[in-house]
């Protein structure tokens, strides 16, 4: 699907987007060897402890907030804290495609780091609370299984996390051309979220 989507919106682009001169381009290639072991592993190691590293401080910091904003005030059902708020003022926008307020509060918080989704929803949904139940066995019993396909195909399309949005304005060096590809993937996602949804519904699934 992603892959389809690419070769769509390509053509679509060359289609809208006036084209400038094109300018040659040459990139000087090194010659091809086989590598030593010691020069595959250490960069993949490198990588992976980066990753991780960055990974679980953005986890840890959100799961954080989205813990605090889930719990306050306090006394209330967890509907009325101000993350059931916030993901009520969004809830609009979810509803055409089954969304409740909770998969609308994990994906503005997969914004900041995707990685970071897991744990948003093992707190909305209250896995924290109880020890015997798992994230996957929670949302099991609060989604249909045409539900999480329409999240996933949402979850694939919409914006990519903020450190790409950055790198995308740095590379393009144009505020109107980052804002087009936030809004064009946002809107994307939640078209062809309507259309799974809606469409399954139609055909029957649940």
């Amino acid at each position: 699907l992603s892959m389809f989507l690419v070769m769509v919106s390509a053509l679509f682009m060359r289609r809208v987007v006036k084209q400038t001169e094109r300018s040659a381009f040459v990139m000087e290639l090194p010659l091809y060897h086989i590598p030593t072991l010691r020069n595959v592993l250490l960069p993949t190691w490198q990588k992976t402890y980066s990753f991780l590293k960055r990974a679980w401080t953005f986890i840890l910091v959100a799961s954080i907030v989205v813990w605090f904003l889930s719990s306050y005030p306090q006394g209330v059902p967890m509907q009325a804290t101000w993350a059931g708020k916030m993901g009520g003022w969004l809830s609009f926008i979810g509803a055409p495609l089954g969304f409740d307020w909770r998969i609308m509060v994990s994906i503005v918080f997969g914004f900041a780091a995707k990685e970071t989704t897991l744990s948003t929803l093992g707190i909305l949904y209250g896995v924290a609370a109880n020890a015997s139940q798992s994230i996957a066995q929670a949302m099991t019993g609060a989604m249909t299984p045409l539900n999480a396909y329409t999240f996933l195909v949402v979850y694939m399309l919409y914006i990519p996390c903020l450190a790409s949005v950055v790198t995308t304005y740095k590379e393009s060096g144009s505020l109107g051309w980052t804002s087009f590809g936030v809004a064009y993937n946002l809107i994307l996602s939640f078209i062809m979220g309507w259309i799974v949804f809606h469409g399954g519904q139609a055909l029957g699934f649940q």
